[in-house]
């Protein structure tokens, strides 16, 4: 028999356990082993030596990670509580959990909790993580007994993701660069951000210079030339963030907006109420939306209608013009639009005028210049009421301007002209209408006369006849109407009337006379008779008229009236009684006028 020390042993692969306890073993004698001795056991004894590495089994197993939540953070995050999924972790001091990089650039957890042997929650500080951003981590947990557990790519860390919320200009021309003053949004990273416009079926435009201004701004340009037209998707990325960030439909690529170099006609006025303006100009674009108009520097816009793309540097509009009241006789710009809302000004290309005047006579056509004369009818057309003045006008002669212009209509004129002192001979008549674009011109139209020679006879004393030794003394004409008849004075609608008067030259020279016959007031016939000296001369006028009611006949200071009814028929009995003593009265008057002359002949030959 034999003592032996006790022996870590395996029976068939299991462990026994011999503790503070001495074997009797009944044996072959042998030596005792030795403290350092293995006991190899014969061969099919069942038994093995537990070797030193099989010593933990006595403690915990390692700990295991197999999850985290959440998957992932970013730099923003300061104190990220991530929950650490696994097996045997092990509650105590010096239970530590850290994430990292393929073992490197470790970030330690802090206020680690076991919640159970499958889970314990740890907080992270990641605003210090520059890099591997974008990349897998690997989590370790350690247990108290300094074992450890590693779950590898479980965790990703980014920065935040960036945003776009506007960019200036938000529009450029294909034809060239566009430098973006303004991309605003937030996170952008200096050094690792890159913009672009992107359009589906395009090519995309990489921006250039790109600098980050600050986290909210960036500055760029873009490379527009050849470029589709339309809305494009301004695109952000920042390295290391997880997505990009869009502005939908946020930037616009256009064609060259239009210009305007000349229209034709360049004038109109006021009296076109369907002008077809042809506009020439670059760039313009036919379809839906295409559109012009006229402004006075951009205010009281006219539009034109039925607008017609011709070419590219072509179209033609209609413009309506008759309502226009202001800015007449200026210039004014030519607007076209695109559409695509572009649009393009010629400016003071066009010119509004009111229609110019015209005049055909006046009366009456001459003054003596040692007063003031009336006129009463200054006949013409486009007079406009408070927009007209009349002025005479004589070469190396100061204008007379008349007074008391009125605009009975748009064809008659009445005014004053004071004459006193002007040049004798033949005057220009100018009648001039704000915002037309000249003035009209009847040329020798009015005649100033000095006045005539007076002569005084004196009283006769009777005495004894004899042969006159004073030579004739002579009067100018001097001209009055007198005996005005109207016949029949009343009659119906559509037959004739007939107006008579005399006019009479009490003076010893011929002379002219422009007799006026007003109707109701308004000229309505003119003659220009010659009469000679001490003679008299018979006018007659007809008129008709198709209005029922009573008419006023003036001729000078002669007055008389007619009635119209519409009832057909023949004047009455009275009226031609009326006419036969007219003709009666015209007789009596010839022959009173016929024996002042004798008498004065008579007189002179004493």
């Amino acid at each position: 028999m034999s003592t032996i020390n006790t022996k870590l042993l395996r029976w068939h692969g299991l462990p026994i356990l011999l503790l503070a306890a001495l074997i009797l073993v009944t044996l072959t004698p042998e030596p005792a082993l030795a403290a350092d001795e293995k006991y190899t056991g014969g061969s099919g004894d069942g038994f093995s030596v537990l070797t030193s590495s099989d010593i933990h089994l006595y403690g915990n197993p390692a700990p295991t990670v197999t999850s985290v939540s959440p998957t992932k953070g970013t730099t923003a995050d300061s104190d990220l509580v991530l929950t650490i999924n696994g097996t045997n972790f092990v509650s105590g001091g010096g239970l530590a959990a850290e994430i990292n990089y393929n073992g490197a650039n470790a970030i330690a957890g802090s206020s680690v909790t076991w919640v159970s042997s499958n889970q314990i929650t740890a907080h992270f500080n990641l605003s210090g993580v520059t890099t591997n951003l974008g990349s897998a981590w690997d989590v370790k947990v350690t247990n108290p007994d300094s074992q450890t557990g590693t779950g590898a790519d479980l965790f990703t860390i980014y920065r935040p993701n960036p945003t776009v919320g506007s960019i200036t200009p938000n529009s450029g021309v294909n034809t060239g660069a566009v430098n973006i003053t303004n991309l605003a949004g937030t996170n952008f990273v200096t050094g690792q951000t890159s913009v672009k416009l992107q359009k589906a079926g395009q090519s995309d435009i990489s921006g250039t210079a790109v600098t980050v201004v600050s986290p909210t701004q960036i500055t760029c340009t873009f490379d527009l030339t050849g470029a589709a037209t339309g809305t494009w998707n301004v695109v952000v990325t920042v390295t290391g963030a997880e997505s990009a960030a869009t502005l939908t439909n946020g930037f616009t690529v256009t064609a060259p907006g239009p210009t305007v170099t000349s229209v034709s006609p360049t004038k109109g006025t006021t009296a076109d109420s369907d002008l077809v303006l042809t506009i020439n100009g670059t760039n313009f674009v036919s379809g839906g939306g295409l559109a012009a108009e006229i402004n006075y520097n951009g205010a009281n816009a006219i539009a034109g209608s039925s607008v017609t793309w011709v070419s590219s540097n072509q179209i033609t509009a209609h413009f309506n013009l008759s309502g226009v009241t202001t800015n007449l006789g200026s210039a004014w710009d030519v607007k076209v639009t695109n559409p695509d809302s572009q649009t393009g000004t010629g400016a003071d290309l066009f010119t509004i005028y009111r229609p110019n005047p015209t005049v055909g006579s006046i009366t009456p056509n001459s003054g003596v210049n040692t007063g003031a004369v009336n006129i009463t009818n200054l006949a013409g057309t486009n007079f406009v009421t408070g927009q007209t003045s009349v002025k005479l006008q004589k070469a190396g002669q100061s204008d007379i301007s008349g007074t008391a212009v009125t605009v009975v209509s748009p064809t008659q004129i009445t005014c004053t002209f004071d004459l006193t002192g002007a040049a004798t001979g033949t005057w220009n008549v100018v009648v001039t209408v704000n915002g037309a674009e000249s003035a009209a011109t009847l040329t020798n139209g009015f005649t100033v006369t000095a006045p005539g020679p007076t002569v005084t006879i004196p009283t006769p004393i009777p005495t004894k006849p004899r042969a006159s030794t004073i030579p004739p003394q002579f009067k100018p004409a001097q001209m009055s109407v007198r005996y005005l008849s109207v016949s029949p004075q009343q009659t119906y609608a559509g037959q004739p009337v007939t107006i008579t008067t005399n006019v009479v030259n009490t003076g010893d020279e011929a002379g002219n006379y422009n007799v006026a016959l007003k109707i109701n007031g308004q000229v309505e016939q003119t003659k220009m008779v010659s009469v000679g000296p001490q003679g008299t001369q018979p006018v007659k006028f007809t008129v008709t008229k198709a209005e029922p009611g009573t008419y006023t006949v003036n001729i000078s200071d002669q007055r008389g009236s007619f009635t119209v009814t519409n009832v057909a028929g023949k004047p009455s009995t009275g009226i031609a009684a009326g006419l036969l003593l007219a003709v009666a009265m015209a007789v009596i008057v010839m022959l009173v006028g016929l024996l002042i002359i004798i008498a004065r002949k008579r007189f002179q030959s004493y």
